[in-house]
């Protein structure tokens, strides 16, 4: 499954007030990310991904996307099987005359449901060559 959210972030906003858009996805395991950047940014256009109060992308708190006429494109491999099933986006734009899209693609693998513990055991109990019921 492939998700793709299209971010524009008004000129003139600053790192103190970060836009903050919600990327709702579903459980599974990110296994691509892509952030495509356009020309004409000339680096203006930052943003970083979180996941509740960790930053995910980049890894580094300290460090952000910023760049233009790009795509940066890397394999991953996160679980997401824990509400909220999400992402968080923060943008700034530090252009003072043009507002400036970002997108963002997330590539997820869905999980299979797994059996309850309740289930596993069960089926230790039933069916199972060797084992008695009285």
């Amino acid at each position: 499954m492939m998700y793709v959210f299209t971010i524009t972030t008004p000129a003139s906003t600053p790192p103190t007030a970060k836009l903050k858009t919600i990327l709702p996805l579903t459980r599974g395991k990110i296994t691509q990310m892509s952030i495509q950047y356009p020309s004409g940014l000339q680096g203006f256009a930052h943003l970083v991904i979180t996941r509740g109060l960790n930053q995910l992308f980049p890894t580094n708190p300290d460090g952000d996307f910023a760049t233009s006429n790009e795509t940066i494109s890397w394999p991953e491999e996160y679980l997401l099987d824990v509400d909220p099933v999400q992402l968080e986006a923060y943008s700034w734009n530090l252009d003072d005359t043009f507002d400036h899209t970002i997108t963002v693609r997330i590539v997820l693998q869905p999980i299979t449901p797994t059996a309850t513990l309740w289930e596993e055991v069960k089926a230790l109990f039933t069916g199972t060559p060797g084992v008695s019921g009285g």
